[in-house]
């Protein structure tokens, strides 16, 4: 396999495992704002959410290592079996194989609480978000951040990660295990849950400006080198315009879809209720796809040499 599929290849597990930590993360920032697991309907979303935690965390590990193993392949310039035989060394000799071995490590650990299941609490939830932030600072060790060698670059890095799969996650869950529930007995404990997405949808956002920030300025030493025509450049710039969107979209929820779903989940009107939240969800889900070609664009982004990196 020449130079080129092994980085496309890598690149699309790279995606995916973005995509799977972002759905992990999101679930353990959902489960608690779900409320008491006595109550029906809190428990089947935990319950569902559980499952998207699951399935995520094992992606994640599995295409952590097959993306290792592609880099190895292309690092070694051998083949397939030769290659296993080296991810050992890498992962000891190499910036990028100590990254991951942070990273796969961490993911193992958040694999630790299982959100919604019998016997997880807050102690299993909060060592599984423990892994998360272990696991982001591995994710920057292992990029452009790592290379450039400083502790500053790799903490600005790992919060915009975090961030950035929080806020994408919650989204991603909320689209997939709990809207689609919407019992009218569970009014109260949807109502609850709705005003805690967007609370904690609108933090996230404000971290991942802030540090999103922080990572171009000091990707492109204070924006003093030359950006026009660079790869780099367009990814980001398509990155900024799909945040743009997703925020836009998050705030018309916030502002427009979120008052009329609180009247109508408080009042009991089951019509309008039905109506308003349909209308949420509908923006909800929009949102959710342009995140998604967020991360995409994050991910190409990273297999991409900045303007003016010599990596």
């Amino acid at each position: 396999m020449d130079d080129t599929s092994l980085a496309a290849l890598a690149s699309a597990a790279s995606a995916g495992v973005d995509l799977a930590f972002a759905v992990a993360v999101g679930a353990l920032a959902t489960a608690p704002a779900l409320g008491p697991a006595n109550a029906a309907w809190p428990l089947r979303r935990r319950i569902a959410v559980a499952r998207c935690h699951d399935i995520a965390v094992v992606a994640a590990v599995v295409l952590t290592v097959l993306q290792s193993w592609l880099r190895t392949m292309s690092f070694a310039e051998t083949g397939a079996v030769a290659a296993l035989a080296q991810l050992p060394s890498v992962a000891a000799g190499t910036q990028f194989g100590r990254g991951w071995a942070v990273a796969c490590a961490a993911l193992v650990l958040m694999g630790a609480a299982r959100p919604g299941r019998a016997g997880t609490g807050r102690l299993g939830i909060g060592v599984a978000m423990a892994g998360a932030i272990v696991y982001a600072g591995g994710r920057a060790a292992a990029g452009h951040a790592g290379a450039r060698g400083s502790l500053d670059d790799l903490a600005v890095m790992a919060i915009h990660l975090l961030a950035t799969a929080i806020w994408a996650g919650i989204v991603f869950v909320a689209a997939v295990a709990v809207l689609p529930d919407t019992d009218p007995a569970a009014a109260p404990e949807r109502l609850a849950w709705h005003e805690q997405l967007s609370a904690t949808a609108a933090v996230a956002l404000a971290l991942v400006i802030a540090s999103g920030g922080g990572v171009a300025w000091r990707t492109t030493a204070g924006f003093s080198v030359p950006l026009r025509g660079a790869s780099w450049s367009w990814l980001l710039a398509g990155k900024l315009a799909l945040v743009a969107l997703a925020a836009a979209l998050g705030a018309f929820n916030r502002i427009a879809g979120l008052p009329p779903l609180r009247i109508a989940l408080a009042g009991g009107a089951s019509t309008r209720g039905t109506s308003a939240q349909t209308r949420f969800t509908r923006v909800l889900r929009v949102e959710a796809m342009v995140l998604l070609g967020a991360l995409l664009l994050g991910a190409a982004m990273a297999a991409v040499a900045p303007p003016g990196s010599m990596d």
